[in-house]
């Protein structure tokens, strides 16, 4: 009997061990993730909730900063936020299901469910040029003070198609990738058309009620949506209300909302069957677009259906798949990241709408690091926003002694400031505080001197039309630029003979 206690301990504990050291990292993973987010918050003024899953489980949510300002209501991790572009893979979901019911195809023309709709490009564009951006039409959004003004009014389906979706060709269809609004739009009203149903109606019917998706639906801002977070824009320390717009206006393109913990069900969905067929969903992730029309940075991706594509590194030369979807709408910020090679995911959802949707890749990147064991580095503290809210309501001198103080407290955290100093510096230009900006330059090519904070307070200088000051650093530039070459030696000796002749 002990001899068979001995074997079963013999077996048991290092299992045991093996759970425990697995218990361990699982633990120093949710601390590391918990670091990026808290000092994401702290730091950069992230407001909003977050959800981190690793092999499909999730390990880590949470949320940060007020759901509602006026009533000091916090975000919580059911909090529902607008999901802005996110939306567009429900969108190309809902096609690839009408695909496998044999009543849409990626080939059709617009014109086969839409006759409709202008023929001459109609009978050009393709449900596949819609879906991957590469249709030609042009993108509505993008039209000089679409959102401030008309975005506002409700129009009829059949108006706003007729109004700002029915231009001209901006290029051959399928000839370029150009991210487009305007075509997710048309898919919501061609998928009505093939279904019979209200586009609402069909996302419930066969993607939020299948996936359990009970939290998620299509928003209108003056609909009651239970535990909504309210929008808000932020400029520094303060905040305003988010403008409002009729979001009928972006079906299809971005109108709906959702939850992290929802966005994690539309995840594990697209693991099974439940929604579409295993061949239908890697066909919505294969990329259609070039590389190189890399669309959020730092990584070169493409664009599938509804979805960016990317190959990312994950240490020793080996690479994983990241697909991932920004989304931004006043009042809103949003960012899924899913790395379906091992079934990671990262969500962010904010309802500050001018958080960048380009650092929220960055913060999904470095979660991404974490997961992977690779080394990470947490937010730090802003710098530059502290800079400016000291120039703005003191003084640029005030400003100025900030700068020390802030790197003789935390010296680790800005062991690089050539970039905080360069766009605080720009920001007070784009205030019309120019003498402030100039201040800053100097303050820049002082504690870094290089090449480009010489070029830069250059720059200034020759604007200002001090030529003597100007020509000073642009050779300062020159002398210092470990890359210069002959053309740029060219260059500069043209700039000096110009300055020569205006300083006369």
């Amino acid at each position: 009997m002990k001899s068979i206690f001995n074997k079963l301990i013999f077996f048991l504990l290092p299992l045991l061990y093996l759970s425990l050291c697995a218990e361990s990292q699982s633990l120093d993973k949710r601390d590391a993730i918990s670091k990026i987010f808290s000092k994401y918050h702290e730091f950069e003024g992230f407001e909003g909730a977050v959800l981190v899953a690793e092999k499909g489980e999730v390990i880590y949510k949470n949320a940060f900063g007020l759901a509602n300002r006026e009533w000091n209501i916090p975000n919580q991790v059911d909090s529902r936020f607008d999901i802005a572009s996110i939306s567009k893979q429900f969108t190309a979901m809902l096609v690839m299901q009408l695909y496998e019911e044999g009543k849409i195809h990626p080939d059709s023309s617009i014109s086969a469910y839409y006759p409709e709709y202008r023929s001459d490009i109609g009978e050009q564009v393709t449900i596949h040029h819609l879906l991957t951006h590469r249709s030609g039409i042009p993108n509505y959004t993008s039209i000089p003070y679409v959102w401030s003004d008309s975005l506002v009014n409700r129009y009829s389906k059949e108006q706003l198609v007729q109004k700002f979706c029915s231009g001209d060709l901006e290029f051959m269809p399928g000839t370029k990738y150009s991210y487009n609004n305007t075509g997710y739009f048309l898919l919501s009203v061609i998928l009505e058309k093939v279904s019979g149903l209200p586009f609402n109606h069909l996302l419930q019917e066969k993607i939020l009620i299948p996936a359990n998706m009970t939290a998620s639906g299509v928003d209108e801002r003056g609909q009651l949506i239970d535990k909504r977070a309210y929008g808000y824009i932020r400029e520094l320390e303060t905040y305003e209300n988010a403008r409002p717009m009729h979001m009928g206006n972006l079906q299809g393109a971005g109108n709906m909302y959702a939850t992290v913990e929802d966005l994690y069900l539309w995840d594990r969905a697209l693991y099974t069957h439940k929604l579409l067929s295993k061949k239908g969903i890697r066909q919505m992730m294969t990329p259609y677009s070039d590389p190189g029309d890399s669309w959020i940075p730092p990584y070169r991706n493409s664009y599938g259906y509804g979805m960016g594509v990317a190959s990312i590194p994950i240490g020793n030369n080996k690479e994983t798949k990241l697909v991932f979807h920004s989304g931004h709408i006043s009042g809103y910020s949003s960012f899924i990241a899913r790395f379906p090679d091992d079934e990671h995911l990262v969500v962010m959802l904010s309802n500050t709408g001018n958080v960048s949707t380009a650092r929220m890749n960055e913060i999904a990147q470095e979660v991404k690091n974490v997961l992977y064991g690779l080394p990470y580095e947490a937010s730090k503290r802003s710098l530059r926003t502290s800079l400016l809210k000291v120039a703005r309501e003191q003084s640029v001198r005030e400003a100025i002694l900030k700068y020390y103080e802030l790197i003789e407290s935390f010296p680790y955290e800005y062991n690089d400031t050539e970039d905080d100093l360069r766009l605080v510096g720009q920001d007070l230009l784009a205030s019309d505080m120019r003498s402030a900006a100039v201040e800053f330059f100097k303050l820049n090519a002082k504690v870094n001197p290089g090449w480009r904070t010489y070029n830069t307070l250059g720059d200034v200088y020759y604007y200002e039309k001090k030529y003597e000051d100007a020509s000073y650093f642009y050779k300062k530039s020159i002398q210092v630029n470990p890359k210069k070459t002959d053309k740029e030696i060219n260059a500069f000796n043209a700039s000096q003979r110009a300055l020569s002749s205006l300083s006369q």
